[in-house]
């Protein structure tokens, strides 16, 4: 019976040596593959910084040079803005916009205006090679100057903006320099699509080092001519121009001045935590963009500016937000950047 219960006793032994080494490879088999996982894991966390900081590196030195000269231009064309209601308050508009008059001032002020599409159109080629998703700030900067370059293309929607204006415009009459006006609501008072990105190109050069660049105003104008003036369908649209007659292009130029001005407010001297917003214009900033007084004390007629500020509070109300994670926002403002509606 001794034989018999060392016998048991061994076995038992053994068997239970046997379990204990099986748990104990099972246990670290699974210590192993989560240490696997978690080395993994680390690895991938280290090559998204490393892929994160280099996309950032490269995003920045894409755009930053970019985003400066397009805060210099949205100034020139906010300038250029101000300028036509300054005149037009005045009463001096019309010699100076008159299609018989000098060239210099309409190419001007389509030149000033123009600017800003340019620098977007530099940008966004700057741009194709890198992520921009992972900048809350510099989508924001995209996004504004997109939707300033899309401005020429949304007259339409403008003139359906509350209170509406009748605007019914004649094809016939779409490209005629002269702009004889018997009916402004029959006159194109934007650009289709095809028009602005000739107009944009021509003001667009290649330099020695095989950088595009934008063309000063005097080298564009110096290649200028009757015949060939690749800004002719800007400039037809200051030719002629006054707030009053062609209050739908006045809409789009008001449109343009808020989206400067938020460029502006928030330019890179300002700070790199600084992100552009919409925001309604200030009073003073009324009186300088109004044409016109509704009395004898100097108040200034902001009937319009009010149209186009609650039209950008209903079509880009996001774009009032201050954003906090570009991941959850960019595609909402995309979106909206790129509704449909606006006729090319």
């Amino acid at each position: 019976m001794a034989d018999i219960a060392t016998v048991v006793a061994a076995a038992v032994s053994a068997a239970g040596a046997a379990v204990s080494a099986a748990v104990a490879a099972s246990t670290a088999s699974r210590v192993a593959a989560i240490n696997r996982a978690a080395s993994l894991e680390q690895a991938e966390a280290a090559a998204r910084r490393s892929y994160e900081f280099d996309a950032r590196k490269r995003l920045y030195e894409a755009a930053e040079p970019v985003l400066f000269q397009l805060t210099e231009r949205a100034n020139d064309a906010l300038t250029a803005i101000l300028s036509l209601a300054e005149e037009a308050r005045s009463g001096n508009l019309s010699p100076w916009v008159d299609p018989k008059a000098d060239s210099y001032y309409p190419r001007s002020i389509a030149y000033a205006l123009l600017l800003p599409s340019v620098l977007f159109t530099l940008l966004r080629r700057n741009l194709t090679a890198v992520d921009l998703r992972l900048s809350a700030r510099l989508t924001r900067y995209y996004v504004i100057a997109k939707i300033l370059y899309e401005s020429w293309m949304q007259d339409y929607d403008l003139a359906k903006a509350e209170p509406p204006i009748r605007y019914i415009p004649d094809p016939s009459r779409e490209h005629d320099a002269a702009r004889k006006r018997s009916d402004p609501a029959a006159d194109r008072q934007g650009i289709v699509l095809g028009f602005l990105e000739r107009a944009v190109d021509a003001m667009i050069a290649l330099d020695s080092r095989g950088q595009l660049y934008c063309r000063s105003f005097s080298d564009f104008d110096a290649g200028c001519s009757e015949e060939e003036n690749p800004l002719g369908d800007v400039e037809g649209l200051v030719r002629g121009f006054h707030p009053e007659r062609h209050r739908v292009l006045w809409r789009v130029l008001v449109l343009q001045a808020i989206l400067c001005t938020a460029l502006l407010d928030a330019g890179p001297t300002k700070g790199s935590d600084v992100t552009p917003v919409l925001r309604p214009f200030s009073q003073r900033a009324c009186a300088a963009l109004s044409w016109s007084y509704v009395d004898e004390d100097g108040a200034v007629a902001t009937a319009e500016i009010e149209a186009v500020e609650r039209y950008v509070r209903s079509r880009y109300g996001e774009l009032y937000m201050a954003i906090a994670d570009a991941e959850t926002t960019v595609a909402a403002i995309g979106a909206r950047a790129t509704e449909g509606g606006s006729r090319s």
